[in-house]
């Protein structure tokens, strides 16, 4: 809603997801602040979805028995194995852990399998490390890559042709996310295998994976009228320059989360960051600025 109100004509907006739903609460979303309904004219939005479901390769891979009975070391005793097995049997595979601490343990594990063609990448590494296991992975120099969410998106391998998730990745689109790595070329098959970790992994798994082949999605839900984003873009916007209350208001309002926000909680903000001091107000020419260093 700021870029509309420092610009004369509309801005054409688009939105390309493959993992948002409802749709159509995306599309209200992403054209809200058009201000070509304010001149009586109706907000022009138009939904492209394209149907049809892409053939996916998914399982889920109990490693043990007695998975149930065993503790949570014992089972990733069992998952390294099989993940050593699974990555000679490919050309390249990717393997998502969820935490950094448990993609450095998987690298390490997988050492004695796979040694100098096993590495790890993670957002907390060196930025050129990180950039010499992408160019090693893009030029077939490694097996395998354990991450945890930093090769999500980004460079495209096309000879990775299987993903495997340690744990559950919590929620459908970042599986998605994931299993798309795999066989990322025309004609290509995403391949995946997923590894629970525990009793309540598996149970997230089957229903993840059935939503997957189902077609189901998540379900966005936008915050609404949060009263600390207001403050942080109110001192936003006073670094540019004075403004009219009612104008920041206004600008306010246009954004599809902050279309109910009523006036006297925006006055309420104001008067909390004229107390603490971020900004000035006077209320008789109806207008505020910065105070200071906000």
């Amino acid at each position: 809603s700021l870029l509309d109100s420092l610009l004369m004509n509309p801005v054409q907006r688009i939105g390309i997801s493959a993992t948002m739903e409802p749709l159509e609460t995306v599309a209200e979303y992403l054209v809200s602040s058009d201000d070509r309904e304010a001149r009586g004219k109706p907000t022009s939005v138009s939904i492209a979805k394209i149907s049809g479901s892409r053939e996916l390769d998914l399982d889920i891979l109990i490693t043990h028995p007695k998975f149930s009975d065993l503790s949570m070391v014992k089972v990733l005793e069992y998952n390294i194995e099989a993940i050593a097995d699974l990555i000679s049997a490919h050309t390249t595979t990717l393997v998502f852990a969820n935490t950094r601490k448990m993609t450095e343990t998987i690298v390490q594990k997988l050492r004695p399998f796979l040694g100098e063609l096993v590495a790890g990448h993670h957002g907390s590494m060196d930025k050129n490390i990180r950039l010499d296991v992408e160019k090693k992975l893009k030029y077939g120099h490694l097996r395998a890559v354990v991450t945890s969410s930093s090769l999500e998106m980004g460079i495209d391998i096309g000879s990775v042709d299987l993903v495997l998730q340690v744990g559950s990745p919590g929620d459908i689109a970042t599986a998605l996310q994931r299993i798309g790595r795999a066989g990322h070329h025309v004609g290509g098959i995403p391949r995946a295998r997923f590894l629970p970790t525990s009793v309540d992994d598996l149970i997230e798994l089957a229903a993840l994976q059935a939503a997957i082949q189902t077609g189901d999605m998540d379900r966005l839900d936008f915050p609404q009228n949060c009263l600390d984003v207001v403050a942080q873009f109110i001192i936003g916007l006073v670094i540019i320059h004075e403004l009219d209350i009612d104008e920041a208001y206004e600008i306010i309002v246009n954004s599809w989360s902050y279309r109910n926000f009523e006036y006297d909680d925006f006055i309420e903000v104001l008067d909390m960051l004229e107390d603490e001091r971020r900004i000035w107000i006077d209320w008789e020419e109806n207008i505020f600025g910065k105070r200071g260093y906000s």
